[in-house]
C-alpha cells in the first residue's frame, strides 16, 4: 500500500473520484476531468491517495486551506476509503500524513466534519485524537434522508503566543513530503 500526494491529474484519480466519492453520498456526482485537473492545480486543496500495490486507488482525502482575516485555516473534507478495503487502517494512516504535513506547515488547529450517524468515521476522528465540537442538526440529505453535521477539531501546535507564519504546502520539499506518506502507509495492513 502507498500513500501520495495527487499533483497531476490522472485518469486513474478521475476514476477513484467517480468510485469513491458515491461511497460519501449517493447524490454526489464525480467531477470531470477539467474539474479534476483544477481540484488538483488548486494552492487550496491538497489530495492524499492510497493506493493498492496494483496502482488502484483505494482511498482519498481532501484538505482545504485558506485564508481569512482571523487567521490560516485546514479543513479535512472529503476522506473515504473503498468498502472492500475498510478496517486495515488506510483512513487512519491517511490522516496520521495530513496530520503530520499540517503541524510541520505550523497550521495550529486542524478541523473535520462527519455526516452523522456514521460509527466508523467518528471513532476514527476520535483515534487520530479530534473532538468533538458540536453538531449541526439536518444540515444535509444524505443515504435516503436528512443528516447532522458533527464539527470535530485537532490542535496541531501550541497556542504559545501569535504562530508562526504557515508554510505553504507548495513550499514543503517534496521528499519531505514523501517521507511522511510512506511512514504512515506502512501502518496500513495487508488485505
Amino acid at each position: 500500500m502507498r500513500i501520495y500526494e495527487a499533483t497531476e491529474p490522472s485518469d486513474l484519480l478521475a476514476e477513484a473520484f467517480a468510485r469513491l466519492l458515491p461511497q460519501l453520498s449517493e447524490r454526489m456526482t464525480a467531477p470531470d476531468r477539467e474539474a479534476v485537473a483544477r481540484i488538483v492545480a488548486s494552492p487550496a486543496t491538497r489530495q492524499l491517495v492510497a493506493a493498492a500495490e496494483d496502482g488502484r486507488i483505494v482511498g482519498l482525502l481532501s484538505v482545504a486551506l485558506y485564508d481569512v482575516p482571523s487567521g490560516r485555516k485546514a479543513w479535512i473534507e472529503d476522506v473515504v476509503v473503498d468498502a472492500a478495503a475498510r478496517g486495515r487502517g488506510i483512513g487512519e494512516a491517511l490522516y496520521g500524513a495530513v496530520i503530520e504535513l499540517l503541524a510541520h506547515q505550523g497550521f495550529v488547529n486542524a478541523y473535520g466534519t462527519v455526516s452523522v450517524p456514521n460509527r466508523p468515521s467518528e471513532r476514527l476522528h476520535e483515534k487520530c485524537g479530534f473532538t468533538h465540537l458540536f453538531t449541526m442538526r439536518r444540515t444535509g440529505w444524505k443515504l435516503g434522508r436528512w443528516r447532522d453535521l458533527a464539527y470535530y477539531h485537532l490542535q496541531l501546535n501550541p497556542y504559545d503566543g501569535e504562530p508562526a507564519p504557515v508554510v505553504p504546502f507548495s513550499g514543503l520539499d517534496g521528499e519531505y513530503i514523501r517521507g511522511v506518506c510512506e511512514k504512515h502507509a506502512q501502518r496500513i495492513k495487508e488485505a
